[in-house]
């Protein structure tokens, strides 16, 4: 997916680093594997994720979370082949964007 974006990365005010992906109108199913290979490989090890949920089902929104913090060492950009286009720290008490946005 070279030069694609995939994905978003949200720094917050303590420092903790949170994955988001695009909506899915936006990710075709080559991107859905390539940001859930980011997540399975980067997700805090307290969590056992593979994969984002689904963000509808039968047209309907599952409100499922779709941020989930991550930690990647930045000697991880070369062997996931990812690159961060731009950092955002993120105001204490407001709530992380929404992807589809």
């Amino acid at each position: 997916m070279p030069g694609e974006i995939i994905g978003f990365l949200y720094t917050t005010h303590d420092g903790s680093t949170w994955l988001g992906e695009r909506s899915t109108e936006y990710l075709s199913p080559a991107d859905a594997r390539a940001i859930n290979g980011v997540l399975a490989a980067t997700h805090v090890s307290t969590k056992n994720l593979t994969a984002f949920p689904p963000q509808s089902r039968y047209g309907v929104a599952t409100k499922y979370p779709q941020f989930f913090q991550v930690r990647i060492p930045m000697d991880a950009f070369g062997p996931l082949r990812i690159s961060l286009a731009t950092c955002i720290t993120w105001p204490p008490g407001r709530a992380l964007p929404d992807p589809s946005m």
